[in-house]
């Protein structure tokens, strides 16, 4: 079976053998071999292609790896043009003593090498293979630090994604055993029902909360479970109107996006002193766009302390819509005076930019 392999495994693999230095070097060869192949003979196109690999190969190779560390690096300007200098001018002299001893050169020719023509050219030639190799180097720097800077930025947000997906659980456990607990309390015949309701919406934390990506029947057949739990606990003092509206089948979600505001809705829409509460939402899938409304009245003064208190509240599911759907969400709140509304919409074919490879 073949595994499939990502272009960033790839480039990966290919720096690790250093794989690039080896085709361009290959190609700097066959470059200077063809050129002076029919002009000057094959003896001498592959004796002038093999020293200016090695030679330009060098001086290519100490500038990378040590002026440019050493001296650009470190914003010293001066000393580095001036050991870059030193450096050209080094190699430039060693292509004329290499010529000046190798026997099929003219000895015409050989009298025409310690030419100041002849020096500059060669310095100009290496001149620019150092500029070309330079270029090459600090283009692949800056794109290695661009990765490293992604994978940091991915990790930091899984880790974040990790901690707010690990407040849900928490959050719904307590709320749901206090309510068991008090259906307990008053000898309920129902309290055993409820206990099994509780069960399979554990079940579904289990199993799929820990996933980055749900179906999105399932997540809202576990919101329809808490509806039916929470209307049993309340009884007569909550009315639920929720509609689903559109095709849900074979799509993903981010796990736990609805529980937050829908408990919401509960915490401040419903309580003791109240004897009849609304809760009314929407779930409405249009191709890939999904929009979800809910509005519960206010039984209670919303204020930022009960939105930050225990649980997770608006701020958490607010940082994960944003971690999740960076591109596509959006939200609105609206507190008014007996009413509190809650809309956002995601687009569900949004790069799943955190999925495991």
């Amino acid at each position: 079976m073949v595994k499939n392999i990502s272009q960033q495994d790839l480039y990966d693999r290919i720096s690790a053998l250093k794989l690039h230095h080896v085709l361009f070097w290959t190609l700097y060869f066959l470059f200077w071999y063809f050129l002076n192949k029919n002009s000057n003979g094959e003896t001498f196109a592959l004796f002038n292609a093999i020293k200016l690999v090695v030679y330009h190969g060098a001086a290519s190779y100490f500038n990378i790896y040590v002026l440019l560390p050493q001296f650009l690096k470190k914003k010293l300007y001066f000393s580095y043009f001036i050991s870059l200098f030193m450096l050209i001018s080094l190699i430039s002299f060693l292509v004329i003593i290499t010529y000046y001893f190798v026997d099929f050169i003219p000895d015409q020719t050989k009298s025409s090498l310690w030419s100041q023509r002849f020096f500059v050219f060669n310095a100009i030639s290496v001149s620019y293979t150092v500029a070309v190799t330079s270029s090459l180097k600090l283009v692949k720097n800056w794109y290695d630090r661009e990765q490293q800077a992604k994978n940091l930025e991915k990790l930091n947000i899984e880790a974040e994604l990790k901690y707010l997906k690990s407040q849900i659980n928490p959050h719904f456990l307590f709320n749901s055993l206090n309510g068991v607990y008090a259906l307990a309390l008053q000898k309920d015949s129902k309290t055993p029902e409820m206990i099994l309701k509780l069960s399979e919406m554990l079940r579904h934390l289990l199993y799929s909360g820990n996933h980055e990506w749900v179906s999105l029947e399932e997540e809202i057949d576990y919101l329809k479970n808490y509806l039916s739990f929470e209307k049993f606990r309340l009884k007569d003092r909550l009315e639920v109107k929720f509609s689903i509206l559109g095709d849900i089948r074979n799509k993903k979600i981010a796990p736990m996006l609805f529980l937050p505001f829908v408990e919401n809705a509960f915490k401040h829409g419903v309580n003791k002193q109240t004897k009849a509460s609304l809760i009314e939402g929407k779930i409405k899938v249009d191709d890939n766009k999904l929009n979800f409304q809910l509005e519960n009245n206010i039984a209670k003064i919303l204020t930022k302390s009960d939105n930050n208190s225990g649980g997770i509240g608006l701020q958490n599911i607010q940082k994960r819509l944003k971690l999740m759907y960076p591109t596509s969400s959006t939200l609105e709140i609206e507190n008014q005076k007996d009413k509190f509304t809650v809309k956002f919409s995601i687009d569900l074919n949004e790069n799943q930019v955190f999925s495991r490879r």
